[in-house]
């Protein structure tokens, strides 16, 4: 059973999380469940939406059940790419467990549950800086709070503002990347 979040002084927490998309929940579930007490910071309100494959493979599905989150969706048994120009494709299909097709919002939301279940704190703001010292990494948010954890995870995406602050930028890609999606109403 998760025990509830630690008393250790103001902004204090083992653990602080930026980024509450699904790594960053993910992440903060486990932590929790591993006894620690986390602090979760993100700018956005809930549920969190963005272009993505809407899909969890068999066994991202499989993780996410075993922490107790199982969202609603439709199954599906392998992954087909097609190429529109050339007609041509490319087909894998599952050989044991099938995969889930979920909405990114469904998602997000059946996470954000599990993350209140597990006594995880969820802060909202936006990352200003980032300070560390030998054992500890301050995180320190718009409006002057600060977070002080053991840890601090850096799952706040493509445009990590964490990494960015600790100077961990890779060099720029000559590939730019962008990400589109378009729902249609069909049956599963």
């Amino acid at each position: 059973m998760p025990r509830p979040f630690p008393k250790r002084g103001p902004g204090m927490t083992e653990v602080v999380v930026v980024g509450a998309g699904p790594v960053g929940l993910y992440t903060a579930i486990r932590a929790a469940e591993l006894g620690c007490g986390v602090t979760v910071v993100e700018s956005r309100t809930d549920p969190i939406d963005k272009a993505c494959g809407e899909g969890l493979m068999p066994g991202g599905l499989r993780r996410l059940i075993a922490i107790g989150v199982d969202p609603p969706g439709f199954a599906f048994d392998g992954i087909t790419y097609l190429d529109a120009t050339t007609a041509r494709g490319a087909r894998a299909s599952f050989t044991g467990a099938a995969g889930r097709g979920v909405r990114r919002t469904v998602l997000h939301e059946s996470m954000a549950c599990r993350t209140k279940e597990v006594n995880a704190r969820r802060v909202t703001g936006r990352l200003t800086g980032v300070r560390q010292d030998a054992k500890t990494a301050t995180a320190v948010l718009d409006g002057g709070e600060e977070l002080t954890g053991d840890y601090l995870v850096g799952a706040d995406g493509l445009h990590s503002t964490v990494r960015r602050r600790l100077g961990l930028e890779p060099r720029p890609s000559r590939h730019p990347r962008y990400g589109l999606t378009q729902h249609f109403l069909v049956a599963p």
